[in-house]
């Protein structure tokens, strides 16, 4: 409690003969306070459970003592100061928040809010534990997206008001914000940029009809239009650009928001990082950049690479270089990528690109196996085509595993191979048996899994030296003999010759026959007349056994016998018809 005086003519003593000043609380036995530090005004703490109070301040100095009394009450001298004002506004309203410094529990209060310049007073009135904690108004009928100051005042059962507080400025929200954002496409002549914003409304009286959407180059004419959906495209030139949008109410519009389209330049190398969500959601973390000065700003697809492209985004600050997606945005074994730009004078840059999954799942797809491996008599070479790289997989392929079985209905591999790196695409089985039949399952794998798999049957080829073999050794024979009839070369030639070759000298020509046999028979002298050429054959029968004709292969020991034969010798040669002998011809009979 802070008590004060006039004190009069100036002193104009010092030393040992100044003046100084006691204050005494006359009804509690005698309390005193020194007052040193002013010769107007002395401070003394509020005793507890005391409102009456009878003091008394004592003046003296070397010439005297002169004393002044007082009484009051003290609910009847509190003055309550305003502290820690804060402002929340909306768009029509605003909430005003304030404490008081002091403990006022047992009294009664007054407050008084004011709020300019509509010259709007609210009082507000609180008894006991109610003044003691924060204390707070709503200021209605307030306009969207205006400048409003206010300050407070407080007393203790009507008395005396005590000073004013600190006036406090502050701003309506708008009736309409839009968030905007944009999605570039670009090619070498052009670029079309697609404008994106959302709406949010701080009334439900605040219908939007219209919004209107204006791009501008630098030192060019503004080009705006008129759209009611929530995009519009442009297609533009490779400057930079300016892009604001607002929204058309029937109260008015809306305050402007707006983006810059940045100039074209030739895409960066973007930082590329995988990222693994869980259950709760994915956790984005990226590095920051000390000319990000506007912030942040992550857009991604809602359905992530499949489908069309519901596209979403959310804006950061500046020193915020991390951002949790709830999993209730998301779908497990779908791919997301998220896309981190950095806010710059010259508009939005892209920064880094984190792709990941909520939860992989296994592969949906198998490989596709070439119809001709390599095939050996103990190994095999396995190629096929994969892309590993598809967004629309609901994980990243790891690599691949083969496994070799001796029977198609064997469920017992003879043989795991795992190819570890996704983008290899030819394997060799070595070690394998020589013309055996092979079952081959290959499937691409995730972190989830592996997936279907492809199924392909192959025979190995028989050992290379066996059928070296089969073919070199008759061949070796061959020569081998040829080798040893060298020497008798002249005598095959000669067997061969006489085989198969006809004698040079004999002339033979196959004979002509006419269709006229009576002509035939004259070339051939068949019915030619000649005299006839006889000599005298003498007919003796005697016993004596003939040679017979038998047929070795047959039971019949003889064919045929002469008995009771007469020949008669015929010769046309000049020898016999001089011959004077005859033929004797025996006769037999068995």
């Amino acid at each position: 409690m802070l008590c004060s005086w006039t004190s009069g003519r100036t002193p104009n003593l010092s030393g040992v003969r100044k003046r100084r000043y006691t204050l005494h609380i006359l009804n509690s036995d005698g309390l005193m306070f020194q007052c040193d530090k002013s010769p107007s005004s002395c401070q003394f703490p509020v005793l507890p459970e005391m409102t009456f109070y009878n003091i008394s301040v004592v003046v003296n100095n070397s010439l005297g003592e002169e004393r002044e009394s007082y009484a009051f009450n003290i609910t009847h001298r509190v003055f309550p100061v305003l502290k820690n004002m804060v402002v929340v506004p909306d768009s029509l309203h605003a909430e005003v928040y304030w404490t008081l410094d002091g403990n006022f529990t047992g009294l009664q209060l007054v407050c008084q809010i004011t709020m300019e310049p509509i010259n709007t007073t609210i009082e507000l009135q609180c008894v006991g534990l109610e003044c003691v904690r924060t204390l707070s108004v709503c200021v209605q009928q307030l306009q969207p997206s205006s400048q409003y100051s206010t300050r407070g005042r407080c007393a203790v059962q009507h008395n005396s008001w005590s000073s004013w507080s600190t006036t406090h400025t502050f701003s309506t929200e708008p009736l309409v914000t839009l968030d905007v954002w944009r999605r570039i496409e670009e090619n070498h002549h052009n670029r079309r940029i697609r404008v994106l914003w959302r709406t949010f409304s701080s009334s439900s009286h605040s219908s939007v009809e219209v919004y209107e959407v204006c791009v501008q180059q630098q030192d060019e004419s503004r080009v705006c239009l008129n759209v009611t959906e929530l995009q519009a495209n442009f297609t533009v030139g490779g400057g930079v650009f300016n892009v604001s949008v607002r929204a058309c109410t029937h109260t008015g519009l809306s305050l402007p928001s707006s983006i810059t389209v940045p100039a074209q330049k030739t895409a960066p190398n973007t930082k590329q990082k995988r990222i693994e969500g869980n259950a709760d959601g994915f956790l984005l973390i990226w590095s920051g950049l000390s000319s990000a000065t506007c912030g942040y700003t992550i857009e991604w697809c809602m359905m992530g690479n499949l489908g069309v492209c519901e596209l979403q985004w959310r804006k950061v600050s500046a020193n915020q270089t991390s951002l949790f997606h709830s999993a209730s945005e998301f779908k497990v074994g779908c791919r997301y990528t998220f896309n981190i730009y950095s806010c710059h004078s010259d508009g939005h840059q892209i920064h880094e690109r984190h792709i990941g999954y909520l939860k992989e799942q296994k592969p949906l797809q198998a490989p596709d196996v070439y119809l001709s491996p390599g095939v050996s008599s103990h190994s095999i070479t396995l190629e096929w085509s994969f892309d590993e790289e598809n967004p629309t997989h609901p994980g990243f392929i790891t690599g691949y595993t083969l496994t070799i079985h001796t029977e198609p209905n064997n469920t017992q591999g003879v043989k795991n191979v795992t190819v570890d790196d996704p983008h290899c695409k030819s394997v060799t089985i070595e070690g394998l048996c020589e013309s055996q039949r092979y079952t081959l399952h290959l499937a691409a794998c995730t972190k989830a899994g592996c997936g279907p798999e492809s199924v392909y049957t192959v025979i190995t080829l028989p050992k290379n030296h066996t059928l070296v073999l089969k073919v070199v050794i008759p061949l070796l024979v061959l020569i081998g003999c040829c080798c040893c009839m060298w020497s008798y070369r002249n005598t095959v030639r000669g067997i061969v010759v006489d085989v198969f070759i006809f004698p040079k000298h004999h002339n033979m020509k196959m004979m002509e026959l006419d269709d006229d046999v009576y002509k035939v028979s004259e070339e051939i002298g068949a019915l030619a007349v000649e005299e006839c050429e006889n000599c005298d054959v003498e007919i003796m029968e005697q016993d004596v056994h003939l040679r017979s004709f038998s047929d070795p292969g047959s039971d019949n020991e003889v064919l045929m016998t002469a008995t009771n034969l007469t020949y008669l010798l015929l010769s046309n040669t000049p020898e016999h018809a001089k011959s004077s002998s005859g033929y004797v011809i025996y006769t037999s009979s068995r």
